[in-house]
Formats: structure tokens, sequence, C-alpha cells
């Protein structure tokens, strides 16, 4: 169990900080689905609570010497839904996540500025000290629940009836960079960010003609070792 203060005084502007930083066991593999737990508990005598727990996911570790992250990072998950006024009992915060980089580190708390901090004054009567949010943290685990599945067809019709007439992955394909696709002499004929649809077109718009293409799905810069490729039948 570990003591800290995401945010410290709502009233005049102090943005003091204090976050939890977690290392963790493994790498988390980008595409994979992970279920995040963790069991949160107010302190006695607190006037504020939190509304939004955030929580940043990184490959490597934060300045641990810079008590003012507010405002410099965008944290991938902010709980909104689960406030935490419970003095005496734990009170579990829970998410599915999935990792588009290769993460080591989550660092937990409030990275907003006290200006844009959403909070309940739910104790008016608490002395002028204890203007502040103080939690305990306990049991945090972050187990995968899912393995990227990307299933990539092999043949569409873009004809424009409705039915197949997109060339799109499907799964979990967001930390994927683009989507290049080749004819068969080798030439690039289009080159897709996410979501990667492909309507058998150029990238001026022009219609390219039945047949074989190539096509190379390259993931994000920190997830270089997946990649994707094979061959797409066009046929209108």
């Amino acid at each position: 169990m570990i003591g800290f203060a995401p945010s410290n005084n709502y009233i005049d502007g102090y943005n003091y900080r204090e976050y939890i930083e977690l290392s963790l066991s493994e790498q988390l593999l980008c595409g994979n689905t992970y279920h995040f737990e963790g069991y949160f508990n107010l302190a006695n005598l607190c006037r504020y609570s939190l509304k939004g727990f955030e929580f940043y996911f990184t490959e490597k570790e934060l300045d641990n010497e810079n008590n003012y992250l507010y405002n410099l990072y965008s944290p991938q998950v902010i709980d909104t839904t689960t406030p935490v006024l419970d003095t005496l009992n734990w009170v579990k915060i829970s998410f599915d996540f999935i990792a588009d980089k290769p993460y080591r580190f989550i660092s937990i708390g409030n990275i907003k500025s006290n200006s844009s901090t959403n909070y309940l004054d739910f104790n008016p009567l608490a002395v002028g000290q204890q203007y502040y949010s103080y939690y305990y943290l306990d049991v945090v685990s972050l187990t995968q629940v899912k393995e990227s599945q990307i299933e990539i067809p092999n043949v569409f019709t873009p004809n424009k009836d409705g039915i197949n007439d997109v060339f799109q992955p499907i799964g979990e394909v967001a930390y994927f960079e683009n989507l290049l696709i080749f004819n068969r002499w080798g030439n690039e004929v289009a080159n897709l960010s996410y979501p990667f649809q492909w309507k058998g077109e150029t990238m001026n718009g022009e219609k390219l003609f039945e047949g074989v293409y190539f096509y190379l799905l390259n993931a994000n810069e920190s997830c270089k070792q997946e990649q994707k490729q094979g061959l797409i039948h066009l046929i209108r």
C-alpha cells in the first residue's frame, strides 16, 4: 500500500502533484488487450475528492524530479465513472487497454492543472490544511486478456453495391502506421493511414484495374517488429 496526493489544493492554485509510477513486469505487446485493476481509498479529513484518475502508459520512466507534470502529457485512460469517496473500504477502478506501443511503465495520478481538474467538494467542514485529495493505492494488477487478432481479406469488389466495397484489415489495427498497396510491377499505388480503407483507387482517386495487388501493413515506429503482408484480389 502506498499513499499519494494527486492534487494538493483546489483553492489557491498551487499545482503540486504526486504520482505513482509502476514498472511493468513485462513489456506490453502491441495490439494486445490488457485488463487493469487497482484499489483506491480516500484518506480521512480530506475536503475534496478527485473526479477522474488518469493513467499514463510510457515506454520510459518519467522525470521523477518534476512534481509539475500537469498539462505536459496526454494520458491514454481517464476514469470518470468511479468516484472514490470511501475512507473505510477499498474502491476498485478497472479498465481494458489496447497497447499501441511496447509500454514498460504506468503512471497514476492527475495530469491536469487545478483549473482543469474535476473534483467534488464533499467535506466543506475540513480544516484548511486538508484542502487536498490524498489517496491510498493497493493491489494493482495488469493482465493480458486478449492477444492481437487481425484478419485481412484477400478479395474485395469495389463496385459500389454496398457489399464488400472496401479493403480493410479487421481487428485491433490502430497501432499500425500505414497500409501500402503495390501493383504487380511493384509500383506503389496507394498509401493509407488509419483506418486503412482502400477503395481500389490510386492516391489521386483514379480507379484501378481488376487484378492482384500486394499489400504491406506497417506498424508504428515503436512496433516495427509487427508487419503484415500478402495479396489482395480486386474484382469489379
